[in-house]
């Protein structure tokens, strides 16, 4: 674009053509920079706020416009025009003016030779990337051509700056001599004031427009105004922030001090500016705070009483956690401790110092918090995980373990509250910690398998090699107590019990297990079942036996073949079906029967029934009813059906013999 003093009627001619010409040449590609906008804005004694661009000039392409406009200048015989180091800087102050607005008029609505009294004309350009680039623009413009070659002008400045990989050009002129010919070299980056007008003013308080502040809380002030689609925050030493009534708060240096409940109206002027925001103040709220350090993200920011810190469905790992408590009405505190990746349980921490690890890429598996002091006894903190695999879990409180122990998974997210003392919990409570167990299997021609998880097989099933020893450990466990086990073996009988990790059976003398048997001690047996189902020769897969039931078989000689095991919340559900988890092969009792209103026992060697002398009825061998059943009330027989029930039995409505 073109303007000169002299010549406004050819700006007012050309100004379409300049437009087309200027606005519609080749544009760079941005690069990634910094460059752009930056701080605050201040306002100025002229009352404009003042941004700050940042960017780069380049004195090497000025000087290659310079010769190349003298050039031009001495084809046409006018004599040449001196670049002047004054004019240069306003051209460059001009450049950066006309990256946020390219027009004549500067950005605070000012004439372009309100820079300088001593500039009468004015070229304009933008987006050409070379010098050569921007002399053929122009010298293609009769406005612009006309403004190089005239031969009134004595002195020139030229402006190039790039912001954002993007150039910005200006040549301004003038009747004047050259005070200084002697401008820079190279490029050199700066910071660019640039004054600008206010609009859609705007006043916030912790970055909102409308907020509830609890009674003694401080709240920042914050206002901005609208400029090139770009928001600024004015300075507030700039800003005369005022309350609609100082009895519910007051306003010192740009901070908002609630004092009592009620509502205000914030009133933010900068001269005849005015914008205001309305801010509720309310009691205080007992408020847990916390927040947690995310891998690939880092510190989030704080959440409170109930939200949710971390992420889901992200996949992303917990790695550490700060908890502090607030507007506590007693003396109190929180403790905290995590479970941490090939680190295990870490001590207690309290009160925002952080618990697990940040810059190690260890991953949080379980947590534990609790309250301390007075506050303990007016409140359970409650605290739930989303843990991978598995998603949300029940709610634990007050000490307990939430999360996972041995299974390797991550914890993803927390959300923690604060329940008045013995209050329900804010939700299922259920499953809110899981303890894996492992146990491996030294079977038949193949040896010692590796480690299963929890419900996982450990041993074969359809290849008929036999179970020969067992090992049974809980991992990563801070719950007192043991798990343990104790085995029936070929030709030995039932071992005594062994536990955590000790071997049962045998190993290296070919010898089959038959049965088993698991259970827990201590704290473990309080809190957890442990189930347990086997592959029996014959049997296949039996129902699911508990805390130290038998599973398996006796008398039979029927190896065991697989094992799974599980651990359950003490009374929730069995895994499965509890039916025939054991089967007792009992050779019949030889008798004679004089007694026709009875059945009688068999000289057979197959016990088909076995009856209930006091309920009159009559079982399979094989039904789990005759392993409950008293010995002084069994008759064992292979009498047919119609004998057994002549004599007044009735069939078993499970087992259906």
């Amino acid at each position: 674009m073109i303007k000169s003093k002299k010549h406004l009627l050819y700006f007012i001619l050309l100004l379409v053509l300049t437009l087309f010409i200027c606005n519609n040449l080749y544009i760079a590609q941005a690069a990634s920079t910094s460059e752009g906008y930056l701080g605050d804005a201040s306002i100025n004694n002229n009352g404009y706020p003042e941004i700050i661009i940042s960017g780069t000039n380049n004195y090497d392409y000025v000087k290659e416009v310079v010769k190349k406009v003298n050039a031009e200048r001495s084809a046409k015989g006018i004599s040449p025009c001196e670049i002047d180091k004054e004019l240069t800087e306003n051209a460059m102050q001009r450049a950066a003016e006309i990256s946020l607005s390219f027009s004549h008029t500067r950005p605070n609505g000012e004439s372009c030779f309100s820079i300088n009294n001593i500039i009468f004309g004015e070229n304009i350009a933008q987006f050409q990337t070379t010098p050569t680039a921007v002399m053929n623009s122009w010298m293609n413009s009769n406005g612009h051509k006309e403004n190089i070659l005239n031969p009134e002008w004595k002195s020139f400045g030229v402006g190039c700056f790039c912001k954002n990989g993007l150039y910005y050009w200006v040549q301004v002129f003038s009747t004047h001599a050259s005070n200084n010919a002697n401008i820079e070299s190279g490029t050199k980056k700066v910071n660019v004031k640039v004054e600008v007008p206010i609009s859609d003013m705007k006043v916030f308080a912790n970055n909102s427009s409308n907020i509830e502040l609890e009674v003694g809380k401080e709240a920042t002030l914050k206002t901005t105004f609208t400029y090139d689609y770009s928001q600024f925050n004015i300075k507030n030493e700039n800003v005369q922030y005022t309350v609609s009534n100082s009895q519910i708060a007051t306003i010192s240096n740009g901070k908002l001090k609630a004092l009592k409940e009620g509502t205000i109206t914030v009133s933010a002027k900068v001269g005849d500016n005015l914008a205001t925001c309305t801010i509720k103040v309310v009691p205080r709220i007992i408020s847990v705070y916390y927040k947690t350090h995310v891998q690939d993200i880092g510190w989030q920011n704080y959440v409170r009483n109930g939200a949710m810190s971390g992420t889901e469905g992200k996949s992303l790992r917990l790695e550490g956690i700060q908890i502090y408590l607030d507007n506590l009405p007693v003396d109190g505190g929180i403790e905290y401790c995590t479970h941490v990746q090939n680190i295990g349980w870490q001590g207690y921490v309290s009160n925002n110092q952080m618990s697990g690890t940040q810059g190690k890429s260890l991953r949080l598996e379980a947590i534990k918090i609790r309250l301390t002091g007075d506050f303990s006894n007016q409140y359970d903190v409650y605290y739930r995980v989303h843990c991978q695999n598995i998603g949300w879990m029940g709610w634990a409180k007050n000490g307990e373990s939430a999360g996972t122990a041995g299974y390797a998974y991550r914890l993803e997210g927390i959300e923690i509250k604060l329940v008045p003392k013995d209050a329900p919990a804010p939700g299922n409570v259920k499953n809110a910690f899981k303890q894996n167990i492992k146990y491996q299997t030294h079977i038949q021609n193949i040896g010692w398998q590796n480690y299963v998880n929890e419900n996982e097989i450990s041993g074969t099933t359809g290849q008929s090699l036999r179970l020969e020893g067992i090992r049974i450990k809980l991992d990563n466990t801070d719950i007192q107590g043991n798990v343990e086990y104790c085995t029936h073996v070929q030709n030995i009988g039932w071992q005594n019990y062994v536990s955590n990790n000790q071997m049962s059976g045998t190993q290296g003398k070919s010898l089959r297990l038959e049965a088993i048997k698991i259970r827990l001690t201590g704290d473990l047996a309080n809190r957890y079942d442990i189930y347990y189902s086997v592959h029996c020769q014959n049997f296949g897969w039996m129902g699911w036996a508990k805390n130290g039931e038998s599973a398996g078989s006796a008398g039979y000689s029927y190896r065991l073949e697989g094992i799974k095991i599980v651990l359950v919340d003490k009374g929730d559900t069995a895994p499965g079906s509890t039916q025939n988890a054991f089967s007792e092969y009992v050779k019949p009792i030889k008798t004679q029967n004089t007694n026709t209103s009875a059945p009688s026992t068999s000289n057979n060697t197959s016990v088909m029934y076995v009856l209930n002398s006091r309920t009159k009825i009559f079982h399979r061998s094989t039904c789990a009813a005759v392993k409950r059943m008293s010995e002084s009330n069994k008759i064992y027989t292979s009498d047919s059906r119609n004998i057994i029930t002549n004599c007044g039995y009735t069939a078993c409505k499970d087992c259906k013999p």
